[in-house]
């Protein structure tokens, strides 16, 4: 549609088909003197290939509403139609008192001729005649003649030279005249600037008129839109002519040869790559993973290589075909590497998936050498659970052991989804004991945070879950867990036989983590941490300031203490909940910092102070059993004071 128009812009050149090519003979391009001839070249099916436009349709090109022309048509009738109305009464007072509409009709009436007989040589006359009007309807709306026919009007009306009942006619019509000429001067205002940009836009312009609106049907795409207007298709091939940026497609058998010469290229460096790995004896992944990686390195190149060439020259290979034929033939022998890869992992999986946690075969098939014995050190936090007078569970359902076995199950795997939710790795059951640690096998920056994370959590799901078994009847009471967390140095790995291994952990800061599960009895405590996880418990505020920090969690200090088998003093804390919810609890701050004043007395060993302060404590918080031991301990002290006590406890039971 547009090439008709393009034709005729460039001067109607002669048109010459040939077989992959449109000629245009003795075209004059925009701007130029001299005649030359375009060769605008075709794809192999007749077509054109257009030179989109890489911004968006709006982008692209210079748009115009087509309303401005609308709008110009319509604010012209209405200007008409005030003139008229004004025009009589204010003839008397411009250069020419013949009027304006005359002016108008003429023009009118020559465009009305043009339009019947289809013959343009009055066009000139035409123009010049609009000008004319436009340039005295302009000076009329500007000058000064409104003023002076209302004050010939108002003149007249207070020199009595009328009778009074004329008066208010006259002042009805020079009201009416004011309003339409009001009216009029606003009117031409905007349709002069209207005019004075469609001088603007459109002169030298080649301008296509079409359907823009987001409810039409006409919207295509392209290669750089989903959603194109189609009257843009038009100005890109305009655009494509003009600019002579044209693009060209090569033959298909280009493409054949390119895929065969790749291929055989491929094969070649498959082959090395697959011998040299394996007499660096290379793990048996790498060799499918390398062939993955020169493969699809293989076609990006391909691809970068095209669209290079197309970038830079407008040359268009066609790829698609090559990519698919070195695609499928590379991945068929690449899945082969893989399938045999497999089996090992399987084999792996098969061995160690029953028994560990996820994460450990995933670190096992990532490096096979821990399949072998042994560990290695690494800083970990561990934690102990134990369900306090299980025992006494356990006898009332001694006769119903599927019940018992239902009821751990349910206990354990609430708890479990916790630890595992928390990415720590579970190391064994001991009955309604649970065992897990986190920082291994995957490294975990915030180990120490995680599991108190854990263990504030699983006492949340702990109160749920009592709800569901008394409903169902598994037991009678709330179970309550006893929580121990330790961080520091632990011996982690594969600990057993060639026959039975087990990816567990040992070390002296393990039996301090149990050991600290067991001194909750003696607390009257669920969570008790020592302070070197207490120390790792810290956050930054701000991730702009990553030096200034606060701990994640509130917790109470209670004593220093020797555990039984460990002679190294360690400070207890008890786990609260998290800073931000024990922060918005008042009371729950008063009461720790009230606990925490008296334990400061009492650990200057100040009996009389201390017991005062643990006995108000106990008066505004009778329920808590922690506050108790310290009260009775203080009363105890008070009575006998201890000799030569360096303030930490030797705990003689487990």
């Amino acid at each position: 549609l547009v090439f008709k128009p393009l034709l005729h812009w460039l001067g109607s050149p002669e048109v010459e088909l040939e077989r992959r090519a449109v000629v245009l003979r003795g075209a004059r391009l925009p701007g130029s003197d001299a005649p030359t001839d375009l060769r605008i070249p075709l794809a192999g099916d007749g077509r054109i290939l257009i030179n989109w436009p890489q911004a968006t349709y709006d982008q692209s090109f210079r748009h115009l509403s087509y309303y401005r022309l609308v709008y110009d048509w319509e604010t012209e009738d209405e200007m008409i139609e005030l003139l008229r109305s004004i025009e009589p009464n204010l003839q008397w007072y411009v250069d020419d008192p013949s009027g304006l509409s005359p002016l108008y009709d003429y023009a009118a009436m020559l465009l009305a001729e043009m339009i019947e007989t289809g013959d343009r040589s009055a066009i000139d006359e035409w123009r010049e005649y609009r000008a004319l009007f436009f340039e005295n309807l302009g000076a009329l709306v500007r000058s000064t003649a409104l003023d002076d026919f209302l004050a010939d009007v108002t003149g007249a009306i207070e020199s009595g030279q009328y009778d009074d009942s004329v008066v208010p006619e006259l002042r009805a019509i020079a009201g009416d005249v004011e309003r339409n000429f009001t009216v009029l001067a606003e009117r031409y205002e905007g349709f002069a600037a209207g005019r004075e940009e469609l001088r603007r836009e459109l002169p030298g312009s080649f301008a296509i008129i079409g359907w823009v609106g987001t409810s039409t049907t006409d919207i295509g795409v392209t290669p750089f839109d989903p959603q194109y207007m189609n009257v843009g298709t038009h100005a890109s091939l305009l655009n494509t002519i003009l600019q002579q940026q044209y693009l060209t497609d090569l033959p298909s058998w280009i493409s054949l040869l390119a895929a065969a010469l790749v291929a055989l290229v491929l094969a070649f460096t498959l082959d090395a790559v697959v011998g040299h790995l394996k007499k660096r004896e290379a793990k048996p992944v790498a060799i499918p993973i390398a062939m993955l990686a020169v493969g699809i390195g293989a076609m990006l190149l391909i691809a970068f290589a095209a669209a290079a060439l197309f970038r830079w020259t407008g040359v268009f290979v066609h790829i698609l075909t090559p990519l698919v034929m070195i695609g499928v033939a590379f991945l068929s022998r690449t899945v082969m590497q893989f399938i045999q890869a497999n089996r090992e992992k399987e084999e792996v999986r098969g061995l160690f998936g029953e028994y560990v946690a996820d994460d450990v075969v995933a670190e096992v098939l990532r490096n096979p050498e821990l399949r072998n014995l042994g560990g290695r050190k690494k800083h970990l936090t561990a934690m102990f659970t134990d369900i306090q007078g299980f025992s006494t569970f356990s006898e009332k359902l001694k006769d119903d052991p599927e019940r018992l076995v239902l009821l751990l199950n349910k206990y354990l795997t609430a708890m479990s989804d916790v630890i595992i939710a928390e990415h720590g790795t579970i190391d064994k059951f001991e009955g309604d004991a649970i065992i897990a640690f986190w920082g291994a096998p995957v490294e975990i920056e915030d180990a120490a945070i995680r599991a108190c994370r854990a263990a504030i959590a699983m006492k949340k799901v702990e109160k749920e879950l009592n709800k569901e078994l008394i409903v169902e009847g598994l037991i009678d009471k709330d179970l309550v867990t006893r929580i121990g967390l330790n961080t520091g140095e632990m011996v982690v790995g594969n600990m057993g036989t060639e026959r039975r291994k087990d990816y567990t952990i040992m070390g002296h800061n393990v039996n301090l983590a149990a050991r600290l599960e067991g001194v909750n009895k003696q607390y009257k405590t669920a969570v008790l941490m020592s302070e070197l996880t207490y120390r790792e418990t810290e956050v930054p505020v701000d991730a702009a300031d990553p030096k200034t920090k606060v701990r994640a969690f509130s917790a109470r200090k209670l004593d220093q203490v020797r555990v039984v088998g460990i002679n190294e003093p360690v400070r207890l804390y008890e786990l609260i909940d998290l800073r931000e919810i024990v922060d918005q609890d008042e009371e729950l701050i008063r009461k720790l910092r009230q606990f925490n004043a008296a334990l400061t007395v009492f650990e200057r060993q100040e009996w009389r102070e201390a017991k005062q302060l643990f006995d108000a404590y106990m008066q505004a918080y009778p329920e808590d059993e922690t506050g108790k031991v310290y009260a009775e301990r203080a009363a105890k002290f008070l009575a006998t004071a201890p000799q030569n006590w360096d303030g930490v406890w030797k705990l003689d039971q487990k």
